[in-house]
This record gives C-alpha cells, sequence and structure tokens, in this order.
C-alpha cells in the first residue's frame, strides 16, 4: 500500500503476479502528523501486508517473510467470534478445528498444518501416491478390519446461531467512581451472556442528549459525588475491548478527586443530575434467536438451525450419528455442508488397514497417500492414506507400524486411476 496526496495505491501478489488498484481517500489531503485509519475488504487470504510511503510504479516486495504454518481455508463462516477468554490455546484450536472435522497437526519440520475435511478429496498432495507398499518388499505383517460399526446413514449437526444487534449503548455504569487525584481508576465492564462487539473506543464527555443520541462512549465528572463543585472534562478514559468484559481506565490530572457523575447547574437534564454517567456505545452478539429483520439485525440465522442428511430409503433401519455441538459453527449452511460430507464418509462400510508393520521410511508423514498390493492375502490393490503412523527402534533394526483408510471402496470409483474411473459408479 503507497499513500498519495488524495488516494493510494493498493498493489496484490498472486503466485508470483502483481495487481495494482488505485483507491480514493475520502479526507482530500494527507498531512504530515495526522494518523489515517484506512479499512479494505479482500476477498481472499491475506499471507502478509506491507505499507509504503508515497505513490510509486513499482513495489519493494519484502520477501524475506517465510509461513510458519501451512493454513488451508476453513469451511466454517463465522457470524462472530465467540468468547474465549478462558480456553487454552491448543485446546482453542483443536475446538475450532473440531467444529468442522478438520486435522491439525505438525508436519516432520515442526510446521503447524491445518487440513480442511475436504483436503482428502480435493488437496493435490493428498491424491498423489508418495509410495507403493507390497507385500514382497515392505509388509511385514497386515491385518483388516472393515468398519461395518462405523456406517451411519443418516447424519445430523446443529448450528449455534448468533446475532449481532444494532448499534447503541450496550453498557453503562450503575455504580458513582471516584477517580483519585493525580491517579487512575480501572473499571470492568461485563456484557453478561453476550458479547461486546465493535464498541466505540473514542471516548470523550457525554454531551446533552446522551450516547445514544450522540453514538460514542464517554463519561460525565464532577468535583462532588452528588453533583454539585463544578463540572470536570480533562479526564482521560483508556477503552480496552475483549469478548465479554471491557476495562476502561480513567486518569484524572487533577489535584482533587474526580466523581464520575452528571454535574448540576449545567445544560444537562436534571434528571441526570448526581446519577452515574459512564456509557459505552457498540453492538452486541448474542446467542438469543430473535426475529429476522433485515432492516436493523446484522445478520440473524435461520431460527432452526438443525440440519441433517440421511440415504433415501433407511427409515427403517436408520443409524443415526450426531455432530457434537460447536459455537465454532453458527451457520445452518455450514452445518448443511458438513452433514452432506460426513454422510459421503460414513454411509458403507470400507476396510481399515490398523497396524501394518512395514520397513520403516522416515520419509513417510501422515495424510500421505500410498498404494497397498497384497495379491496373495486380502487381494488389495488399492491407494490408502497414512492417518496413523508409529516408529520403533529394537536390536533388529527400524520399523514402522501405520494405520491406513481407504481412499474409496474396493472396486469403487476413483478419480484419476486407470480401471476405477468410469462412470456410472458413485464415488465415495
Amino acid at each position: 500500500t503507497a499513500f498519495g496526496s488524495a488516494s493510494m495505491n493498493v498493489t496484490i501478489r498472486v503466485d508470483g503476479t502483481d495487481t495494482s488498484t488505485s483507491v480514493a481517500l475520502d479526507t482530500p489531503t494527507l498531512t504530515a502528523g495526522t494518523v489515517w485509519t484506512v479499512e479494505l475488504f479482500c476477498g481472499q487470504r491475506v499471507e502478509s501486508i506491507q505499507v509504503a510511503p508515497g505513490i510509486r510504479p513499482t513495489v519493494d516486495w519484502n520477501n524475506g517473510w517465510a509461513p510458519t504454518a501451512f493454513l488451508e481455508p476453513g469451511l466454517n463462516e463465522l457470524v462472530a467470534v465467540p468468547s474465549t477468554e478462558a480456553a487454552d490455546g491448543w485446546q482453542l484450536l483443536q475446538d475450532i478445528v473440531g467444529a468442522e472435522f478438520g486435522t491439525l497437526r505438525f508436519d516432520g519440520s515442526g510446521r503447524a498444518v491445518f487440513w480442511n475435511r475436504r483436503h482428502w478429496r480435493e488437496s493435490t498432495v493428498a491424491n498423489t501416491v508418495q509410495r507403493t507398499l507390497t507385500a514382497t518388499e515392505s509388509i511385514l505383517g497386515l491385518t483388516t478390519v472393515e468398519l461395518s460399526g462405523q456406517v451411519r446413514n443418516t447424519i445430523r449437526v446443529k448450528a449455534q446461531p448468533l446475532t449481532v444487534k444494532p448499534a447503541g449503548l450496550v453498557w453503562q455504569a450503575n455504580d458513582v467512581y471516584t477517580v483519585p487525584p493525580f491517579g487512575v481508576l480501572p473499571v470492568w465492564a461485563d456484557a453478561g451472556s453476550d458479547q461486546f462487539y465493535q464498541v466505540d473506543t473514542a471516548a470523550e464527555v457525554i454531551p446533552s442528549g446522551g450516547t445514544a443520541v450522540h453514538g460514542h462512549s464517554g463519561y460525565r465528572a464532577s468535583r462532588a459525588p452528588d453533583g454539585s463543585g463544578g463540572e470536570v472534562t480533562n479526564l482521560t478514559m483508556l477503552i480496552e475491548p475483549f469478548a465479554s468484559t471491557i476495562k476502561i481506565t480513567f486518569s484524572n490530572p487533577n489535584p482533587f478527586p474526580v466523581y464520575l457523575v452528571s454535574p448540576k447547574g449545567t445544560t444537562y437534564p436534571d434528571s441526570s443530575d448526581g446519577k452515574a454517567s459512564v456509557a459505552l456505545v457498540g453492538r452486541l452478539i448474542t446467542s438469543k434467536i430473535t426475529p429476522v429483520d433485515t432492516g436493523t439485525v446484522d445478520p440473524v440465522l435461520d431460527s432452526t438451525p438443525t440440519a441433517e442428511a440421511t440415504v433415501p430409503g433407511v427409515v427403517a433401519a436408520q443409524r443415526l450419528y450426531t455432530a457434537p455441538d460447536s459455537p465454532w459453527r453458527q451457520r445452518l449452511s455450514d452445518a448443511q455442508s458438513l452433514a452432506d460430507d460426513l454422510l459421503l464418509a460414513l454411509h458403507r462400510p470400507v476396510p481399515q488397514i490398523q497396524d501394518l508393520s512395514i520397513l520403516a521410511d522416515p520419509s513417510l508423514e501422515l495424510g500421505d497417500r500410498v498404494w497397498l498390493e497384497d495379491p496373495d492375502g486380502t487381494k488389495l490393490n488399492d491407494p490408502l492414506w497414512v492417518v496413523g503412523l508409529r516408529t520403533s527402534f529394537d536390536a533388529s533394526g527400524m520399523t514402522q507400524s501405520v494405520t491406513l483408510r481407504p481412499v474409496a471402496a474396493p472396486g469403487q470409483f476413483i478419480f484419476g486411476v486407470a480401471g476405477r474411473n468410469l462412470l456410472g459408479v458413485t464415488p465415495l
């Protein structure tokens, strides 16, 4: 991003190709020493951001940045981020990934990796055979288990909808607070069962008419707790939002105590004299379902947030799987997508290779696709994914025990595999 006097150039690099566009600024002139806030909305994932002074024909890219994680796009679109203040970091990541049935792991180099649930069907890496395991050269022992007990033909997934309420007063003080001379006072605002969102942090003295009319967070203050003694307007009010709480820090530069009440004898209404006066303006996120009103509610979910996918004609032999509830699954469309994907994976039994003992291959990693050839034993000649991997050492050397999940049922359609990609065969 490069700033000029009345516009700025925004350059985006995608796979080594630069695209540039000019954006006009609302204010005609940029002046030195002024802080400007610019919001850009980009419809794709952004890896890193650079800001450059002046208008330039080309961008001096800083290519020294290297990603420390590999992240595929998430499949749950959030209305808002749930409260996470008390969550353990690793457990929080597991909860987010688990809500969409993705995979979170570390690769052989220690890099964090997130795969969404469609990685196995759509990723080039997941569909590239890394090694062929044969009974004559690699396999030391093989056990096959058919997972008929895990078959589910009806999937039920719930969404937990969140509503973003219209902007307005989200919190106000009920008690009179005292800021000591030359001192500071922290005040904590609590949203209760709701969550703060887009709270105005540019606080000021609340004018006549209040925050509802003026639209800003703020305070009123007096020299006495009953509002007498004169108004005080030189306090500093620092607002630090968290998820369900907000820390407000007042600083008093005066040699006398200041009381956060509406002062008497001013232009403020008499009904507010001596009353506590600290208020926050913003929006609240609530899990309570409210009627859809596109004019004032932005946005709200369907009031029946349960998705279901089922194989036709199996009502008499229904085998139901209900996915665990999660606050990270907020839209009915996301719940339906998850139900459909789970049905594809669970509606028929497939053999799983458990504890396959092979000659060790340190290059194998979780998620690798391998080809298994066992013409004399199980008769398998299929591609499988490595979903479990354990390496051991003993006097005879290094061995590995792997668990393999089939890409498809035996003899089933597999895209791109000669002899298995015939039309008319239903894919998994």
